[in-house]
């Protein structure tokens, strides 16, 4: 069976049920849904099952949704980090350096993330030193990039509101 004649089965059966009234995202046809029952001779507690049934229907796509939205941030951000030039972290890191020279009330990124102004000396001394410092500005450049994939489409999400 393939995912065509699944989303077929499905859509054919939604608009045999609901006909022409069929909403283009289906799970709103489940906004107050009763399942057939006659809410005039069925109990309170099975209308208020069936009322529970048809709210987790019509909010399973946002909450799906909001669920797998940090994985897409983030892998289109390592995405977009790993397509970036290698020497962006390099760039981050002479940033971070003349950003020191500055003094501690400069504004830039780095002021927002762990790795401060403060903590990078002008003068490296040793290849640990470097190292560690090379590491704090991938870093950056990591949650730069995740930054640049998550902002857009809450951004968007502004001005869309009927999807």
């Amino acid at each position: 069976m393939t995912t065509w004649s699944l989303y077929m089965l499905l859509g054919i059966t939604a608009a045999s049920y609901f006909g022409a009234e069929t909403q283009s995202s289906v799970n709103l046809n489940f906004a107050d849904f009763t399942f057939g029952l006659d809410p005039s001779s069925t109990k309170g507690w099975i209308l208020s099952l069936c009322k529970v049934a048809s709210s987790i229907v019509v909010m399973f796509p946002a909450l799906d949704t909001l669920s797998v939205f940090p994985l897409i941030a983030n892998t289109l951000g390592n995405n977009l980090l790993a397509t970036s030039s290698p020497a962006f972290p390099k760039w981050v890191l002479t940033r971070m350096q003349q950003n020191e020279s500055r003094g501690p009330l400069s504004t830039s990124l780095t002021r927002l993330l762990p790795c401060q102004p403060r903590d990078v000396p002008t003068q490296l001394s040793s290849a640990d030193e470097k190292r560690k410092l090379y590491e704090r500005a991938s870093k950056i450049s990591t949650i730069f990039w995740r930054l640049v994939a998550a902002f857009p489409p809450l951004i968007g999400s502004i001005w869309a509101t009927d999807l």
